[in-house]
């Protein structure tokens, strides 16, 4: 959830943004084809920008090594008791928002659905018939006349044939033939989901204005702008309109009025739509773009691990929220740990590199073919019935023929998460990749499966790169201090 509201913070902003920008300098001016263009744009740019992640990679000068504690290892019952009192009360949180929010979208998408069948509905009482090759429903509705997408609502005491009923037809035509309907929807849906964005409902508001102003244009291409006036003046408004229609008698009868006397005026215009494209790159520039200063500390001599990609195959290990299955996630660290590692001066060799169950003894094997190399298995964990599973821990074997190596290589490890705001917990497991590894080895537990906080930062792909980085200074860290 967290990382929901994080991406509509960020495109409430850009929303807000584009809408000042409409109020300031677009509305009211006899633009409305590229005002209708702008505030669709504008939507579906708040939403596309931050999905996009752009880095500007600045390398500086290492930093100084740091020192590491080295740590005493506690059992993992201890780590477990701790997590307990951190996280049970923040997932229940978590939780009640997560749900919250989808309810208000449900119940918004369920008026929407009944909206839309209200209409569907009353299309069913009405008489079908075709006029000048569109389809039309005579109906004794109040709220007609109006247009749904291909259809226009014809209110059966208005005589389609006089001066005041071509022009009506001519403004309903209008929105059949610019597939006003499209826009409405589009923006509805929106609405519903990111319901939480006052601009989207602003947005949605104004562009209904628009499609009126769009519509009274074409009426009176072959009219006097007068006489649509006074029609519009001794209109009367509809009492009950569907938000998802387009209704003849809607709008604010002086904003209509006032756009029919406004003569359309280039001056300035040009410059008004060209302003589009540095909003458009500031937007870029302030929401997708970061510059990560990655001050890498290379290894002062090459390394060589054996990573460890735990599960795999018919073995998926825990299974989390949303279907999220362990052999994967453990599968996407070591593919991206891999990617990352030349960076620092490592090679790396994995035990599977793809969807397969490699058994204990060939993790084992592959460790110790290279008895110069570190092994690293990563895990996520998984709460089991009753019990609580500790979050973030790195796991070491007192019975590893080199097993104070790897405590060191645990202490720098965890130093170097905790640097990235990951606080793991030193423990002794016996595990046969452990026990039998001829060389240093510790198993890392990368988060707990079932916080849905945790996975929805690991599976992002710009946190899940920097945890794996935080991994590999671990290892350098380990290495500049023999």
């Amino acid at each position: 959830m967290q990382a929901f509201l994080i991406y509509l913070l960020k495109s409430t902003a850009i929303a807000a943004a584009f809408s000042g920008y409409y109020w300031l300098f677009l509305k009211g001016k006899r633009m409305n084809r590229f005002n209708r263009f702008y505030l669709l744009i504008s939507v579906v740019i708040s939403l596309a920008i931050p999905l996009i992640h752009l880095e500007w990679y600045q390398v500086t000068r290492p930093k100084s090594e740091s020192v590491f504690t080295l740590l005493k290892v506690m059992t993992a019952e201890a780590g477990e008791e701790m997590a307990v009192q951190q996280h049970s009360s923040h997932l229940d949180l978590n939780v009640f928002i997560t749900n919250a929010y989808a309810l208000v979208s449900i119940c918004l998408l369920t008026l929407l659905l009944l909206k839309i069948n209200s209409i569907r509905r009353l299309g069913r009482k009405g008489i079908k018939g075709q006029h000048e090759g569109t389809a039309i429903i005579y109906t004794r509705s109040e709220k007609a006349p109006f247009s749904f997408m291909n259809i226009v609502f014809w209110k059966e005491d208005i005589d389609i044939d006089s001066p005041e009923g071509v022009m009506i037809w001519q403004h309903e035509i209008a929105h059949v033939r610019q597939r006003h309907t499209l826009d409405k929807l589009f923006l509805q849906l929106v609405v519903c989901l990111f319901w939480l964005n006052p601009f989207y409902w602003i947005i949605a508001n104004e562009l209904s204005h628009v499609h009126e102003f769009l519509a009274d244009e074409d009426a009176i291409k072959d009219s006097d702008t007068e006489s649509l006036a006074y029609m519009i003046l001794r209109s009367r408004y509809s009492k009950a309109l569907i938000n998802v229609i387009q209704p003849f008698f809607h709008s604010p009868i002086k904003r209509r009025l006032s756009m029919l006397r406004q003569t359309s005026s280039t001056r300035f215009n040009t410059v008004r739509k060209l302003m589009i494209v540095p909003m458009l790159f500031a937007s870029f520039l302030l929401i997708s773009f970061r510059v990560v200063d990655t001050s890498l500390l290379k290894s002062k001599r090459p390394i060589h691990i054996v990573l460890d990609a735990g599960h795999g195959g018919s073995d998926i290990g825990g299974t989390g929220l949303n279907g999220l299955q362990e052999k994967d996630l453990n599968l996407q660290l070591a593919q991206k740990i891999k990617e990352l590692a030349g960076q620092y001066n490592i090679s790396v060799t994995m035990t599977r590199s793809g969807d397969a169950n490699a058994t204990l003894a060939e993790r084992v094997m592959k460790s110790n073919s290279d008895r110069s190399a570190l092994f690293l298995s990563l895990h996520v964990n998984k709460n089991e019935p009753g019990t609580k599973a500790p979050d973030y821990q790195v796991y070491i074997s007192e019975k590893n023929r080199v097993a104070e190596e790897s405590r060191v290589l645990a202490s720098a490890m965890i130093a170097a998460m905790a640097k990235e705001g990951v606080h793991a917990t030193l423990s002794q497991k016996h595990l046969v990749v452990l026990n039998d590894a001829q060389s240093p080895a510790i198993l890392i537990e990368c988060g707990n499966i079932d916080n849905e906080q945790e996975m929805a930062l690991l599976t992002d792909k710009n946190k899940q790169e920097q945890f794996c980085r935080s991994i590999l200074s671990g290892i350098v860290h380990y290495a500049n201090s023999k």
